[in-house]
């Protein structure tokens, strides 16, 4: 019996990639992208645990003691308590403080020498109470939680923005090595196209040499070209190679993938006016983490001023009392709801931190650096405002650039045509053929070179947010 062992050699799929799918594509693959994800969610999580001095405290506290240290005022050997306290407490965002307890207790006094004290030997108490503490001044209506709320969600704004600032940043840089490769292999390709026809012109002088119609000039001339350009050729492909180790980087690619296939048109310009509405003001996005930096510290400084201030605290507690003679821990409970017995306590507490330098020195401490920040936010805005300007002028400069440069490349090309066609009929020197080649390849590489140095210019303007949209 035969049998027929069949191997399938699978081969990488090479896929084609837009600038959008490109950088779709390092979103998906990049670590440190995904780590910036995480770490935004990170800081919401943070705006929300601030509140933690908010969320219910629950308690539950069991205690035993046995207590026979003399003189016992009952003339008791000894003493033993067994306690029980369930308690609940919630700071609400007014400020207002509530705590309700549960009280079960059960005494036992052993050895009572007094027989009028026999209803002590053994007892219970209850009792179920609640406190209500407010501040009237400090924090009356939750104006310290107020501060804090806000001081924290400027806080955790500027961190995602900060991470936010950091994902643009790597997608720009990505984006700067998608056009360079769009470049490089742009240039790559006229390099060899070029080397082709030098190649040419070398080969056609070497014939009119041997026919004795061009001197050995002209002849050392064409092949001087043709080194020139294999010179080229070989220094553009070692850029292209550098480059797509690059881009395998960036897209995190392991050795048996291959690079997708970049499809990016360069001559496609993106209007950077119409990016953000004119009525709005559009700042760098370090000038705008300076501006929440800025508000941050005022908050921060009204938080120094506020915890100094004096405080006016009532309080009031009520607490219901039960007593059971003879009974026991768990026999506490059964009269503990009973308001026969209460106890009630009002109190108002006037608290004030004397003004000695150290707390003057905290005070203008926290007023200074709010003002340092307020005066770094100020310059940063300033330098956003001019290199928003900035990159608008030079990018309206490249187009005039652009413009010219695609009249020279047309402008050159003819010229080369028009030299090698006079060539063919023996009215052009050599010399004039060469330098026509060369200056047509050159102005078609300067403006490729032109038009992806735009389209990276362009990518600058993701540095930049409207302060209407935030």
């Amino acid at each position: 019996m035969k049998m027929a062992l069949v191997i399938f050699f699978v081969t990488p799929v090479c896929w084609a990639l837009d600038l959008n799918g490109f950088l779709e594509k390092i979103k998906e693959r990049h670590q440190g992208l995904k780590s910036f994800e995480i770490s935004k969610e990170a800081a919401e999580d943070r705006i929300e645990a601030a509140d933690i001095s908010l969320v219910p405290v629950l308690s539950l506290k069991g205690a035993w003691l046995e207590d026979k240290k003399q003189p016992n005022f009952l003339g008791a050997e000894a003493m033993n308590t067994t306690q029980y306290t369930l308690g609940l407490s919630k700071k609400f965002t007014t400020g207002t403080q509530i705590s309700l307890s549960a009280q079960a207790l059960g005494s036992e006094n052993k050895g009572l020498s007094n027989p009028a004290l026999a209803a002590y030997a053994k007892y219970a108490q209850g009792s179920l109470g609640v406190a209500v503490t407010q501040s009237l001044w400090k924090d009356f209506f939750g104006a310290s939680t107020r501060l804090r709320r806000e001081r924290d969600a400027l806080q955790g704004q500027s961190e995602k923005n900060s991470y936010d600032l950091q994902q643009k940043q790597l997608l720009i840089e990505a984006e700067s090595a998608y056009w360079d490769f769009i470049y490089l292999r742009e240039e790559f390709l006229q390099r060899k196209s070029s080397l082709e026809r030098a190649q040419k012109i070398e080969s056609w002088v070497r014939r009119r040499a041997s026919d004795g119609i061009a001197d050995r000039a002209d002849s050392l001339n064409a092949q001087a070209l043709v080194a020139t350009r294999q010179f080229q050729m070989i220094n553009s492909q070692d850029e292209v190679v550098a480059n797509e180790k690059k881009l395998r980087s960036l897209l995190e690619l392991s050795e048996n993938e291959k690079l997708p296939d970049l499809t990016g048109a360069i001559d496609f310009k993106r209007d950077l006016k119409s990016k953000f509405k004119t009525s709005s003001r559009v700042v760098r996005l370090d000038a705008y983490l300076s501006r929440l930096e800025a508000k941050s510290q005022d908050v921060v400084s009204h938080q120094v001023e506020d915890s100094f201030r004096p405080d006016l605290s009532l309080a009031g507690t009520y607490n219901t009392n039960s007593f059971e003679p003879g009974g026991t821990t768990a026999e506490a409970t059964r009269n503990w709801d009973k308001k026969d017995f209460p106890t009630s306590t009002v109190s108002l507490t006037w608290t004030y931190l004397f003004d000695t330098s150290v707390k003057s020195a905290a005070e203008s401490s926290a007023r200074k650096e709010a003002m340092a920040s307020r005066l770094r936010s100020e310059r940063k805005l300033l330098e956003s405002d001019l290199a928003w300007h900035e990159l608008i002028r030079r990018n309206e400069e490249l187009d005039k650039k652009i413009n010219a440069l695609r009249s020279i490349s047309l402008l050159q090309k003819e010229r080369a045509k028009a030299e090698q066609n006079k060539f063919s009929k023996g009215r052009s020197i050599t010399s004039n053929v060469i330098n026509s080649e060369q200056d047509a390849a050159e102005a078609e590489l300067t403006l490729t070179r032109m038009m992806a140095e735009q389209r990276k210019l362009e990518s600058q303007s993701q540095l930049f947010v409207s302060l209407e949209d935030q």
